[in-house]
């Protein structure tokens, strides 16, 4: 029997506005998940069930349905045949709150080792994960029954992690015009997605150094998610647009490709 190590746990909690089905059908359906979690699902349904994860390229992640009580409690494992109690599991927990709402509790579970071994890889799934329930409530808000489209890019950057979200963020010539010293959620800002024409953009996701969310309500709310991906320095930064209108999308795909390259080549 495999030995239990000391381990961390990881719990986010968030309310949407919509019944526990609904939540339930956007937690396993492919086309439910890739409203809100990857552009690309697929899930089959009910206990052993394989669920396909991508993000594009090289980023996917294949697990299982180790527990399914409808409308409840979901769990995901990547080997649902492995036994071992280190293994890397997430459960996702549903409340009704008033018929009209429901509460999603994510439990992460498996870090295990030391502090300094782990704690690169938990802040950077704890700053993730805060963004996708954020992604979840924010479709079931905005969005409900229409299919996200969806643009990324993701670039190498140079130096340390705080000297890119400098760059990247906060910096002349970086996402924000005239940047607030602290950013801070809730705070209306401009973007400088091109030269000419500043995007209103609204902060909803912050993780300092690591993610930042913004609503933007002047194009239909479409969602821009900036990351830093894990890595002391050195590292990639991705770029992920989520628009709910083609030609919107393929609009503002192509603006902000060009800021992604401009501030590559900075």
């Amino acid at each position: 029997m495999s030995k239990v190590a000391d381990q961390r746990n990881m719990t986010l909690t968030i309310d949407v506005p919509a019944d526990r089905d609904t939540v339930w059908d956007m937690l396993t359906q492919g086309a439910g998940l890739a409203n809100w979690f990857p552009p690309f699902a697929q899930a089959d349904q009910g206990p052993g069930a394989k669920v396909h994860l991508s993000w594009g390229g090289d980023m996917a992640w294949d697990t299982f349905v180790s527990q399914w009580v409808p409308g409840e409690h979901l769990q995901w494992k990547d080997d649902p045949n492995d036994d071992n109690p280190n293994a890397l599991v997430v459960d996702f927990y549903l409340e009704s709150l008033d018929g009209v709402q429901t509460r999603v509790k994510l439990v992460q579970s498996g870090f295990f080792g030391s502090e300094e071994e782990w704690d690169e890889q938990y802040q950077s799934m704890h700053a993730g994960w805060t963004y996708f329930l954020h992604a979840l409530g924010h479709y079931l808000r905005y969005h409900t029954d229409r299919a996200r489209h969806t643009f990324s890019e993701r670039r190498k950057f140079s130096g340390t992690r705080e000297q890119i979200w400098q760059r990247v963020v906060l910096a002349s010539g970086g996402l924000l015009l005239n940047a607030p010293p602290i950013p801070e959620i809730g705070l209306e800002v401009d973007l400088r997605l091109s030269a000419d024409n500043p995007v209103c953009g609204v902060i909803e996701v912050l993780v300092p150094q690591r993610a930042i969310a913004f609503r933007l309500p002047e194009h239909d709310n479409a969602l821009l998610f900036v990351e830093i991906e894990p890595g002391a320095s050195n590292t990639t930064c991705g770029f992920w647009l989520s628009t709910y209108d083609r030609k919107a999308s393929d609009d503002m795909a192509s603006t902000l490709q060009a800021k992604v390259n401009e501030l590559a080549q900075g």
